[in-house]
């Protein structure tokens, strides 16, 4: 995942206690990753998102969330 991208909790995601606080919330929108300067992960915990609505900000494992489905009006 890249910043810029639309982003959902997964099954898995909503599954974990850790995550509870973001069952309110819609989509998320990644701000950041964790990275040391060649690249390479650091943690595990390593995509930054900031959730709408509500503006909650933290860290997900990938398995955590998925790309957002937009809906298209016809």
């Amino acid at each position: 995942m890249k910043i810029g991208d639309l982003v959902e909790l997964s099954a898995y995601g909503k599954k974990r206690l850790y995550n509870r606080r973001l069952q309110l919330v819609n989509t998320g929108l990644v701000v950041g990753t964790r990275r040391d300067g060649k690249g390479i992960r650091m943690h595990h915990d390593d995509i930054r998102v900031i959730w709408y609505p509500g503006g909650l900000y933290s860290f997900h494992e990938r398995i955590e969330i998925k790309f957002a489905k937009i809906k298209k009006k016809t």
